[in-house]
């Protein structure tokens, strides 16, 4: 059970890497901090599959694909930082954290 969920968390978090990873690496676009959250939830999402059904990426990816599961993730994506995202960058130029807002 702890093993399970180990490799789903190690999934998550790899996966988001790798999915921020290839956003990240297109230099010189200036960042959009939304698309970055939404990237990195969709990450999470195929690399929490990979990780508790044991895939590498690439096959967890096609996986994910082909059963909806990455559409899915991008609906919770979209929807979770349409709402969440605005209300963060409220909330940090309202504690003092101007220089942590993303612009």
């Amino acid at each position: 059970m702890i093993e399970t969920l180990y490799n789903l968390v190690a999934g998550a978090l790899t996966g988001a890497g790798v999915a921020c990873g290839g956003y990240f690496k297109s230099a010189g676009d200036k960042i959009d901090w939304q698309k970055v959250g939404e990237t990195a939830i969709i990450g999470m999402g195929v690399g929490g599959v990979g990780g508790f059904l044991g895939f590498n990426y690439d096959n967890a990816s096609t996986y994910a694909a082909n059963i909806g599961a990455t559409t899915l993730f991008q609906y919770i994506a979209k929807g979770s930082m349409r709402r969440v995202y605005p209300k963060l960058k409220e909330w940090l130029v309202n504690h003092n954290f101007k220089s942590a807002v993303p612009t």
